[in-house]
């Protein structure tokens, strides 16, 4: 039983790992990709902490979070919709 326990919680990290991605990539019938909805939210968070005051912003992601965190910013930036987004917040 133990060694199902095991096999099983490796194999479900990676099964959870590879649903996340397709998730984030999904193009969903609906067209309401999940990758707008997170980007709507970092970007919402972003705007947030600019009008709370913060002088210096920085992003600490690991894994998935850092390939959303660069989709956006780059996103952003080659849009030049970023300084409007954070202002002089480096």
């Amino acid at each position: 039983m133990a060694e199902f326990t095991q096999t099983f919680g490796k194999l479900r990290v990676a099964l959870d790992a590879i649903l996340d991605v397709d998730n984030y990539f999904r193009d969903p019938l609906d067209r309401r990709p999940p990758r707008a909805r997170i980007f709507s939210r970092f970007a919402a968070l972003l705007w947030h902490l600019r009008e709370r005051g913060y002088m210096r912003i920085v992003v600490v992601a690991h894994s998935q979070g850092t390939v959303i965190s660069a989709d956006l910013l780059r996103y952003l930036q080659r849009d030049r919709r970023l300084p409007a987004l954070l202002g002089d917040v480096p």
